[in-house]
C-alpha cells in the first residue's frame, strides 16, 4: 500500500480514522515492516490479537492512499508553530494543537537514538518533545519545507539532513492527530526535499 520511502501527509491523515492502537499496529507493520511477533511483544499483546487489530486496521482504510487532500495554510501555522516552540523551549502553543490520542511515531532505523514504541495520548507526546527539546534535540536549522511533494519540517545541522517531521491533521483539519518524525539516516538520503522555502 505505501509506495514511498516515507510514510505521506495523506498516509497520516488516513490514520486518524484508526484507534491508537490500530494506528500503531498499522504503522509498525505497514511503514516498518515488523512481523508480528515483534509487535506483540512492544504493544505488549498476543500476536493472534495484532494480527486483528491489523486486519480491521486495513479495512477501515482505502486502497488508495495519496488522494487525501490536506488544509495546506494551516499545516503551514502548525509547521510554524513547532519551529518557534522548538526554539524557544515553550510547548505550550504546540501542545494545545493536538488531539488527545495524538500518536506520535519515531523512525531512527536503530541507527540514530529514538523512541523505539509509538507514544500515544497528549501528555505522553508533550512530556516526550519537552523532554527532548531540553536535551537539544532540535537545535540546528529548522525549515519549513516540501517533502515528497507535501508541507514538513526539516531539521539540518552543519548543511546536512537530520530530521524530517510531518504531521496529519484530525478528520475537522485542525488539530494534530499524528506526528511522523524520520531521523533513520538511510531514509533521509531518499527523501525528495526540494528547496522551496515557506516564508
Amino acid at each position: 500500500m505505501i509506495k514511498d520511502e516515507t510514510v505521506s501527509y495523506a498516509f497520516l491523515v488516513l490514520l486518524g480514522q484508526l484507534s491508537p492502537v490500530e494506528r500503531a499496529v498499522f504503522v509498525l507493520r505497514e511503514a516498518f515492516s515488523y512481523h508480528y511477533g515483534d509487535i506483540a511483544m512492544l504493544l505488549e499483546k498476543t500476536e493472534a490479537n495484532c494480527r486483528k487489530i491489523y486486519s480491521r486496521a486495513k479495512q477501515k482504510l482505502p486502497n488508495d492512499l495519496h488522494g487525501h487532500t490536506e488544509n495546506t495554510e494551516h499545516v503551514d501555522f502548525l509547521a510554524k508553530t513547532f519551529i518557534e516552540a522548538s526554539m524557544t523551549g515553550d510547548f505550550e502553543d504546540f501542545i494545545d494543537i493536538l488531539t488527545e490520542d495524538v500518536v506520535l511515531v519515531n523512525d531512527g532505523g536503530g541507527r540514530v537514538i529514538s523512541a523505539i514504541y509509538p507514544i500515544v495520548n497528549k501528555q505522553r507526546v508533550s512530556a516526550y518533545l519537552k523532554g527532548v527539546s531540553a536535551r537539544g534535540s532540535f537545535h540546528g536549522g529548522l525549515f519549513p519545507v516540501m517533502v515528497n511533494s507535501q508541507k514538513g519540517i526539516l531539521q539540518t545541522r552543519d548543511g546536512h539532513p537530520v530530521r524530517v517531521i510531518c504531521f496529519a491533521l484530525d478528520s475537522k483539519q485542525k488539530n494534530i492527530q499524528s506526528i511522523y518524525i524520520v531521523s533513520n539516516p538511510e531514509k533521509l538520503n531518499h527523501i525528495a526535499v526540494s528547496a522551496y522555502r515557506i516564508d
